[in-house]
Order: structure tokens, then sequence, then C-alpha cells
């Protein structure tokens, strides 16, 4: 909303992925092309191999995130929505004066991401899943 209410470029990282996978190798970006197995292995695998996965896919994704970035910065001002982007690291890829952080209050994060088209069936996907603390889920 603040993008278009002041004629500024909306980037959302998650909108990107679908190309940034068909332009990923399977050497350079083995996390991020790794294989679906179905939610139950997704979400119910050890906490410690669900994170490494989620974590090391971001990494690569990343990458394509700054490049997209800086190729849109160069003729417009971007404002940025998504978590791979932090402000340590913004700090050093912009002018101080051209970065502007916003956090909102975990519930309004919450809300707002089941209610994107794109997260609608996860509540329900969720709710279908075996007990968590059985981790024995295999591919």
């Amino acid at each position: 909303m603040l993008a278009h209410k002041h004629g500024f470029e909306p980037y959302h990282s998650e909108d990107f992925l679908p190309g940034h996978k068909k332009a990923a190798s399977t050497e350079d970006h083995p996390s991020l092309l790794a294989p679906f197995h179905g939610w139950e292995w997704f979400f119910n695998r050890p906490i410690d191999e669900y994170m490494k996965a989620v974590v090391d896919s971001d990494r690569e994704h990343f990458e394509m995130v700054v490049l997209d970035l800086v190729k849109m910065n160069a003729d417009s001002t971007v404002v940025v929505d998504g978590f791979l982007l932090d402000p340590w690291l913004a700090e050093h890829l912009t002018e101080h004066n051209k970065s502007i952080f916003l956090h909102a209050d975990e519930k309004t994060i919450r809300k707002s991401f089941f209610e994107r088209a794109d997260k609608q069936d996860l509540p329900g996907v969720i709710n279908t899943l075996g007990d968590p603390n059985d981790c024995r889920v295999k591919k």
C-alpha cells in the first residue's frame, strides 16, 4: 500500500520465487531446488532439519533478490516487503537516507500472512497434519 500510495515500485520476494527457481541451477542452488515431498514431510520433520532447509533455501534465494533490487533501484524507488532483507544489509546496499524499515506487530503479521491468496489453504493443511512430536515422517 505504501508503494502504490507514493508511486514507488513494490517488491515482494515471494512473488519472484517461481522465476528465480527457473533461473536457478542444482549446482548453485540445491536447497532452493530441493524436491517437495508433501506437507507432512515439510512441517513434521525434525526441527533442526527443517530449519537448515529453510535457512539454506532463503540464503540461496537471497542472492537473486539482491540482484533484482540492484536492477530495480537504478530506475525507481523500491519498497521491499519481505523477510529476506535485514537492516544491516540494506545499510550496506543503499545510501543512509534511502532505507526505511517498518515492522508490524506479530498479530498483524500472522493475520496478514494467512490472508494472502497464496497462503489461504495453509490453515487447512496444517490442521490435517499428524502429531508434530512424532518426527519420524519419511520422504
